[in-house]
């Protein structure tokens, strides 16, 4: 097995295509036939607000935009995509996963706050009570995992649809619940109920559930009530299966995604969301962002090399089956401040990754300006009569991409339907 940095070296000298090749890898492979309701989702998000003009946005030529001076415009399949020698994990990645990557361009995201920035490109809401797309396609098939949506870095509403999240905490505290190591960090700490005991309680606490909800008195408790029994019933579930991985990931993205990809491959859940550990907010010094699209990008390759090793649960390998939802919450301006760095920008770029996708291909784009475009949702293409692309779409496209309806959640919202293969 080669390390990252053999990995990326031979991506750089001989094309990521190339470098999967010498794993026995065919990124040009058909997926394997997968429906939709068998797809899992991973979503990565990069805090602070990403500069698409480093990597998706290859502005050259505009006078009013400032790129950088020794970048220029790569092409790997369809997808034109900025370039940089000190870039060779973007080039790597692009080379060797094109046919799979849809990248989303000038998409508004209508605000410069980073709250509202983040709850619109996760939800398609200003407001943080919309659940975000992992929980949406998560809490469609709640009944079939113990943790749907498996929170394990980055943003996440939950909305009214709570009992579809999960968080594993930033100390580990999901795992230390389960293992029962978080009692000894109360106030009070009278050991550890036995085995036996532990069932006694776990037996009481499921009649309780199960006599509240015969008696609930309205809609509105017996909903809440059978919410409270179907959360013990995915606790005792869990408990069960508390051997078979730890919710303890390290920080960085690379342990994050390792256990997001464990819990979808056990079928302990159906989306995963993780989040790069730096802050993407660059209003200083402009040229941080290379380093950390580089990193971004080598480490998403590792994700795409271990999902392509891994059995998946449909006869295929997990790459068959899990698609990777890449977004920041917003874009960066045009032109360098005088600190060199780049303020908050409304137009973002997203980008997705595996199966189910009309791949090789770029859907929206820029003006002079560096203004997002409008995009027929029939075909994917550029139109001046058509609106702008915006987050509600990115969401509407995710949920049709599940096999969901997007109206039922988000009315007038249309999916790219030219995108969807």
């Amino acid at each position: 097995m080669i390390n990252r940095r053999q990995f990326l070296r031979r991506g750089a000298l001989t094309g990521g295509a190339a470098a999967l090749a010498s794993l026995g890898i065919d990124p040009r492979r058909a997926f394997a036939d997968v429906s939709p309701g068998d797809l899992r989702f991973l979503f990565v998000f990069a805090p602070g607000g990403w500069d698409p003009l480093t990597v998706f946005a290859p502005m050259f030529g505009s006078g009013s935009v400032d790129m950088e001076a020794e970048a220029q415009t790569g092409t790997a399949g369809g997808i034109p995509f900025v370039d940089h020698e000190g870039r060779p994990s973007v080039r790597a990645f692009f080379e060797a996963w094109h046919e799979s990557t849809l990248l989303l361009n000038g998409i508004s995201v209508r605000s410069l706050s980073h709250e509202i920035s983040t709850s619109m490109v996760i939800s398609g809401s200003s407001g943080t009570d919309a659940p975000d797309w992992a929980t949406r396609l998560a809490s469609a098939q709640q009944a079939e995992f113990t943790l749907p949506h498996l929170v394990l870095g980055g943003p996440a509403q939950a909305g009214d649809l709570g009992t579809a999240v999960a968080r594993t905490g930033a100390m580990g505290q999901l795992d230390g619940l389960l293992s029962g190591e978080i009692l000894e960090n109360g106030d009070r700490y009278d050991g550890r109920p036995s085995l036996p005991a532990e069932h006694v309680i776990d037996a009481y606490m499921a009649r309780r559930a199960a006599g509240r909800v015969l008696g609930a008195r309205d809609a509105l408790e017996t909903a809440r009530t059978a919410d409270f029994q179907a959360s013990l019933e995915r606790t005792r579930a869990l408990k069960d299966r508390r051997q078979d991985m730890e919710f303890v990931p390290g920080f960085d993205l690379l342990s994050q995604a390792d256990a997001a990809l464990e819990a979808l491959s056990l079928g302990i859940a159906r989306c995963a969301s993780v989040a790069h550990p730096a802050t993407w907010d660059t209003h200083a010094n402009n040229a941080q962002q290379s380093d950390l699209f580089e990193d971004l990008f080598g480490t998403l390759a590792q994700v795409m090399e271990r999902m392509a090793a891994r059995p998946g649960s449909t006869g295929g390998s997990q790459l068959d089956e899990t698609v990777m939802v890449v977004l920041s919450e917003m874009g960066r301006t045009p032109k360098l401040n005088g600190a060199l760095g780049r303020d908050h920008w409304p137009y973002t770029s997203a980008m997705l990754v595996g199966p189910g996708l009309s791949g090789d291909r770029v859907v929206g784009g820029w003006d002079e300006r560096y203004y997002g475009l409008g995009v027929d949702r029939a075909s994917g293409e550029i139109s001046e009569s058509a609106d702008l692309l915006g987050t509600d779409s990115l969401g509407a496209t995710i949920l049709a991409l599940a096999g969901l309806d997007p109206a039922s959640d988000l009315p007038g919202a249309e999916a790219i339907a030219g995108v969807l293969a």
